[in-house]
């Protein structure tokens, strides 16, 4: 629990200090602003405490720092975990002195933390009956949002579970990549009633598709858009739509901002996408281990320039899953974002991989990595071969015994 009295050490060992060093009228106004704002932020009026303290916060300087930490503060008390980050990061870049950028970068990321920390979706089996609800479609079309996200369905409640789940699973797979300060756009979700209907309003897609993500400039705007499909071929509720479906289009969205539009290598991009998923698929592991024991994989090399999966393309998403999970599993957290950032500012793979895991460069990583992936690979393949034949087998009834009744 957020105890709202106590004021950062911080705040209380600079704010007698900048009294004595102002010296111009300005300054010496931003001065009596701030040391209002933390009457207010001790008194517990931290709506108060933030108005008074913008305007000097906005005069910048070493004050304006100090502004922007009371604003922070005051927004973290009140809940607003994003807006909080962002007064700590303005924070940081205004102030000059270490104490201060040091202090506003360890709070910012202990609220990140605390953000991924409360933000974990809990999914799973959607409820018979909750399944039959969302499989309702009505004439009309329900709205509902959340700060990054705007939905249109033809089903109220799946329009708000939409937006809510939308909106956290969002900024897992943004800050997952590495991003330090928000989303900058609000995403649009049109939830389409089948399959047609999706078809009439989607760009042209292949048949089986039933989600697509794009991002569309309106005006000069940039505007993310995702559709989906509501009912399966059955007229039954998509089960995948919430935990397979949305995380994967979401996480198209997040890398192409992140990254910048077309600069992810595709195998990147799908093997993000896939491990965005709530529940991993097992054929695809299975697939890629078994193209290895046919040696029938693409070739790493390959596989991380390929810009378009014209050959077997089942087979380049799983390769591409099984990758990015296997540098996944290699790295720590830190490691594998430091990953993603080489490969942004337009690291090599083989260099990007080596700098993130504090390597040395050598001439024949890329053939090393490439063996031990392809033992993993096959190592997971058998694995999970042997789990599937394991639970069909455990699913059949026993064989009566020879000569008995």
């Amino acid at each position: 629990m957020i105890n709202r009295y106590i004021i950062p050490a911080v705040l209380l060992i600079a704010a007698p200090v900048a009294i004595t060093v102002a010296a111009e009228s300005r300054s010496d106004k931003s001065v009596e602003l701030i040391q209002k704002a933390l009457a207010l932020l001790e008194s517990g009026n931290e709506n108060a405490a933030q108005q008074a303290a913008m305007p000097a916060a906005n005069a910048g300087g070493e004050q304006g720092a100090r502004a922007w930490l009371i604003i922070a503060t005051a927004r973290y008390r009140l809940g607003e975990l994003e807006s909080a980050i962002e007064a700590y990061d303005l924070c940081r870049k205004t102030s000059s002195s270490k104490t201060i950028r040091d202090y506003a970068f360890d709070r910012a990321l202990t609220v990140r933390k605390e953000i991924r920390t409360r933000l974990k979706p809990e999914t799973g089996e959607i409820p018979q009956d909750a399944a039959k609800r969302l499989a309702k479609v009505e004439q009309v079309f329900h709205f509902a949002s959340a700060p990054n996200i705007f939905v249109r369905a033809r089903n109220p409640e799946l329009a708000r579970v939409i937006a809510s789940r939308a909106q956290i699973l969002l900024e897992k797979a943004w800050y997952g990549l590495g991003a330090e300060i928000k989303y900058p756009h609000q995403i649009r979700i049109f939830v389409h009633a089948d399959r047609h209907e999706y078809a009439a309003a989607a760009p042209p897609s292949p048949d089986w598709s039933c989600a697509t993500a794009r991002v569309d400039n309106i005006d000069g705007k940039l505007i993310p858009r995702i559709d989906l499909t509501q009912l399966d071929e059955n007229g039954q509720f998509d089960s995948r739509l919430l935990d397979r479906i949305l995380p994967h289009e979401l996480c198209h969205l997040a890398v192409s901002e992140y990254f910048g539009p077309d600069r992810c290598p595709l195998f990147l991009t799908e093997g993000l996408a896939m491990m965005a998923e709530k529940a991993g698929d097992p054929s695809r592991q299975i697939l890629a281990g078994q193209s290895f024991m046919a040696d029938d994989a693409t070739g790493i090399n390959d596989l991380v320039s390929q810009e378009m999966p014209l050959r077997k393309p089942e087979l380049f998403y799983s390769l591409s899953y099984s990758l990015v999970e296997f540098l996944h599993s290699r790295m720590s957290s830190a490691q594998f974002k430091a990953f993603l950032n080489h490969i942004r500012t337009g690291c090599p793979f083989s260099h990007a991989v080596q700098r993130a895991m504090g390597i040395s460069y050598e001439e024949g990583f890329i053939a090393l990595l490439a063996e031990t992936w392809k033992k993993h690979s096959m190592q997971q393949s058998a694995l999970l071969q042997a789990v599937q034949q394991a639970v069909q087998s455990a699913g059949k009834p026993d064989k009566p015994d020879a000569g008995k009744p």
